[in-house]
């Protein structure tokens, strides 16, 4: 899949399953403005003049009016009955009055009270003739006390005709910040499950349900392929991360694994994948997958999911220690002896890490000239956290909100590094080198021959070739810009670091 997006995608082929009018949104028939209007006793003109007439001088009712004022009036015209009961909610709400729908129907409507003992009742039917939903009986007048407390009559589709906008203009407008919306400006509480589908029935407004998303699947691919002819992570010069694919699966199998790394195989011309590094969590299904497609790359463990797996047998805080000093001990004496430590203390323990696998979890036998010794993957949580909205909405949208985020991020990277002028080591690496030019004040150097010295501090001694660029503590093979022991060496012939 693309990243770059140049020219934008065209979605214009993959129509919205909904038009909706941020001015005045529109829902299934009843548009409400903005739903910010407030409305005082000190609006004297009468509610009735607010509606305007047919021909026949029938009052036909006017969504522009604010939820606070509607009210049924005898004769009144709806344009179906979803208009008529989302105004009679809203009265409902605004009068504290307990109604319900006794007749509930495409082509009927009987609203009552609850307490048994209120007189009010509303009676509408379809006119076939005059094609509307009209209110044919009425009385208006309640003789119950008012109970702010609805029930069944305030459902989803109502809070959601009134917090659309927020829903859709505000990422962070979650759930609970929803219903305590609904409480402060109705004075009335409502469920959490309510909120959950009101929002949920907001976004389907815009982006469409599930169902429609997965039928606009192939058009959408057929689009990506269009705009981004040869679409298809690994770190960039910079130690940031660079996607270059993604999937949507059902679910995490090894099927699932195999097909999205055979694409990728053909992608990036991997074939046995010789001189490549991949890492990944403890999932059986795409260790047993790299093992079949890749028989040469070196395949990593992400020690995040190794030492998770730990701890749920080994519980003490002094394994966790002595388990990240043997992940990063850089040589197998230095492994050997933190294993040694955590095999005295329990000899579990170290059979259970021994049983994983040690050569894709440690720095002491990760192959050389990769550029990268790292140990834990935590750069795809980075990436998760960031599409973690877009997550949560249908697919076409999430895969459109990710497209763009790593484009404009891409982007964004590029004019970043281009101010960097003739820089020939990237900031990050660059704050690494610091950091080793202040830590090798602390090494002796002594030189053993043309280019070759021995570093030593205390009981510690490698050897560094400068010349093949190689240190006996690996670190320099592995990530490629050096180690301690190279900077103090570098610096005891007065190099530029």
């Amino acid at each position: 899949m693309s990243i770059e997006g140049e020219a934008g995608i065209d979605l214009t082929e993959i129509k919205s399953p909904q038009e909706i009018n941020m001015e005045g949104i529109t829902y299934e028939g009843v548009s409400q403005g903005n739903g910010n209007e407030e409305f005082t006793e000190g609006d004297k003109k009468d509610d009735e003049d607010d509606y305007v007439t047919d021909v026949k001088g029938k009052p036909m009712f006017n969504e522009d009016i604010r939820w606070k004022k509607q009210l049924p009036i005898l004769s009144m015209r709806f344009t179906n009955p979803k208009q008529l009961k989302f105004m009679i909610c809203n009265y409902a709400v605004a009068n504290g009055y307990q109604l319900y729908f006794e007749i509930n129907d495409s082509k009927r409507l009987l609203v009552k009270c609850s307490n048994g003992h209120c007189t009010f009742r509303l009676w509408a039917s379809w006119m076939s003739e005059e094609q509307s939903f009209q209110i044919k009986s009425l009385i208006i007048d309640h003789n119950c006390e008012r109970n702010f407390k609805l029930g069944s009559i305030v459902n989803y589709r109502w809070i959601c005709s009134h917090f659309t906008r927020e829903v859709l203009e505000n990422q962070k407008f979650n759930v609970r910040m929803l219903k305590e919306e609904v409480k402060n400006k109705f004075g009335i509480q409502v469920s959490m499950g309510q909120c959950r589908r009101a929002k949920q029935h907001a976004m389907s407004l815009v982006e469409g349900t599930i169902v429609e998303n997965y039928a606009k699947l192939w058009s959408y691919g057929e689009e990506i392929k269009r705009s981004n002819p040869g679409s298809t992570v690994k770190l960039d010069g910079n130690n940031h991360i660079y996607p270059i694919a993604w999937a949507v699966v059902c679910v995490e199998n090894k099927d699932n694994w195999k097909w999205f790394l055979e694409n990728l195989q053909e992608d990036l011309h991997l074939k046995g994948g010789f001189g490549r590094t991949l890492m990944s969590n403890q999932h059986k299904g795409i260790i047993e997958v790299v093992k079949d497609l890749f028989p040469e790359i070196e395949h990593r463990q992400c020690v995040i999911h190794v030492l998770s797996n730990f701890k749920k047998k080994f519980l003490r805080s002094q394994f966790e220690k002595l388990f990240w000093k043997a992940c990063k001990a850089s040589t197998e004496p230095l492994f050997n002896y933190a294993m040694k430590e955590i095999q005295l203390i329990r000899p579990a323990a170290y059979v259970h890490l021994i049983g994983r696998n040690p050569k894709s979890w440690s720095r002491a036998f990760f192959q050389f000239g990769r550029g990268c010794d790292a140990v834990e993957n935590g750069l795809y949580k980075s990436f998760n956290n960031v599409i973690l909205e877009a997550r949560k909405k249908p697919i076409i949208t999430m895969l459109e909100d990710i497209r763009l985020y790593v484009m404009q991020r891409m982007c964004s990277l590029r004019q970043k590094g281009s101010g960097w002028g003739h820089l020939d080591v990237c900031p990050n690496i660059r704050l690494a080198l610091n950091d080793l030019k202040v830590q090798q004040r602390y090494w002796q150097v002594l030189p053993s021959g043309l280019n070759t010295f021995e570093t030593r501090n205390l009981g510690e001694s490698y050897g560094v070739d400068l010349e093949k660029k190689t240190c006996s503590c690996r670190i320099w093979q592995m990530n490629g810009y050096g180690c301690v022991h190279s900077v103090a060496a570098i610096s005891y012939v007065n190099r530029d670091v």
